[in-house]
């Protein structure tokens, strides 16, 4: 993406993405979040409710 110049990724998650929620799909959505977080890019994460 660094290539491409894209300046910002934004990330759709769930208010679910938390670690204390013990289902597959926060834990994916959790997992998501932190490879972003990591990824040394601009991000943007909305959690809609």
């Amino acid at each position: 993406m660094q290539r491409a110049e894209v300046r910002r990724v934004v990330l759709i998650s769930a208010v679910s993405a938390r670690p204390d929620v013990a289902t597959d799909y926060a834990a994916t959505k959790l997992a998501g979040e932190a490879a972003l977080r990591d990824s040394g890019l601009r991000w943007t994460i909305f959690r809609p409710s």
